[in-house]
């Protein structure tokens, strides 16, 4: 059955009704999933990627700055105290604008 997710043919020789009405939802089963995954992946390979992911404080806080994201950080968080020991003047900003 395995077979029918990946669009093979499927060989059956029961006739009674309970068997297929399960072959016929195993079908439909794997007929949704088949077409959601190709929908899924043809979506990924038609749109590039959009924008280059924060990965740093730093980007973050040129992040911030520039207005195009919001920094929340919950009080109590080490990195609320790495903001507010740094000497750096871009991070200091990051702090200041942030939600809490």
């Amino acid at each position: 059955m395995y077979g029918s997710i990946l669009h093979q043919p499927l060989d059956f020789k029961n006739n009674r009704i309970q068997t297929r009405i399960l072959v016929g939802s195993w079908l439909l089963l794997g007929l949704i999933i088949s077409l959601s995954y190709s929908a899924c992946l043809l979506s990924f390979l038609s749109l590039p990627l959009q924008g280059k992911p924060i990965k740093t404080f730093m980007d973050l806080a040129k992040a911030v700055k520039s207005g195009t994201h919001k920094c929340v950080m919950l009080s109590g968080v080490p990195a609320v105290n790495f903001l507010l020991d740094s000497p750096n003047k871009d991070l200091a900003f990051t702090r200041k604008s942030s939600i809490k």
